[in-house]
Order: structure tokens, then C-alpha cells, then sequence
């Protein structure tokens, strides 16, 4: 009777260890549920911030397309800026040089004028 009672003893134990360990079982299925439920999150947000990333990527390119462009554009302005201010200098030069020729034609027409004062006295 004793050996009976201590196996019903050691099943019943035993019957509790099992739903002791079904119960951790489910309580491990719902935490893995829930972790993946939690994974699915992380990967739904993974992939909002990919497709942001690359609408940013896109626009960062446009950005360096015409900042290049526009260093062509001021290059370019530079350069004709540059042109244009030798052409000035030239045409300042031409116009310097002109005004000498009038200034010595101008000398020799006062001396001429001078010279006919003095035939005239």
C-alpha cells in the first residue's frame, strides 16, 4: 500500500512537473509569438526608413547634379567676365592713345596758332 501510495505520490508529482511544463511551454509559445510580431515591427520600420533613405539618396543626387551645374554656370560667367574685362582694357587703352594723338594734335595747333599771332605782329 505504501509503495502505491508513494507512486501515486511520484505521479501526481510527476502530473504536476508536466503541467508545470506545458504551462511554461505556452507562456514560451506566447513570448515567441510576441517576438515575432515585435520582428515583423522592426522590419515593417526597416523598410519605411529604406525607402526614405532612398528618396533622400535621390534627392542629395539632384542637388549635387545642379551644384554642378551651377559651378559650370559661375565658371563660365567667370570666364566671360574675365574676357570682357580685357576687352575693356583694350578699349581704354585704344581710347588713352587716341586722346595722346588729339592732345599732340592739339599742342601743334596751339603752336601753329601761336606762330601765326607772332607772323601777325
Amino acid at each position: 500500500m505504501e509503495s502505491l501510495n508513494r507512486m501515486t505520490a511520484v505521479m501526481k508529482n510527476l502530473n504536476d512537473k508536466s503541467d508545470q511544463g506545458k504551462r511554461v511551454v505556452s507562456e514560451t509559445t506566447e513570448m515567441i509569438s510576441g517576438s515575432q510580431e515585435f520582428l515583423e515591427n522592426i522590419v515593417k520600420a526597416e523598410n519605411i526608413v529604406h525607402d526614405h533613405l532612398g528618396v533622400v539618396k535621390t534627392s542629395q543626387d539632384e542637388n549635387t547634379e545642379n551644384i554642378v551645374k551651377l559651378t559650370v554656370n559661375l565658371r563660365n560667367v567667370a570666364d566671360k567676365s574675365a574676357s570682357e574685362n580685357k576687352n575693356l582694357e583694350t578699349l581704354i587703352f585704344g581710347i588713352q592713345k587716341k586722346a595722346d594723338y588729339y592732345m599732340y594734335i592739339l599742342n601743334h595747333l596751339n603752336q601753329i596758332n601761336c606762330l601765326e599771332r607772332d607772323d601777325s605782329k
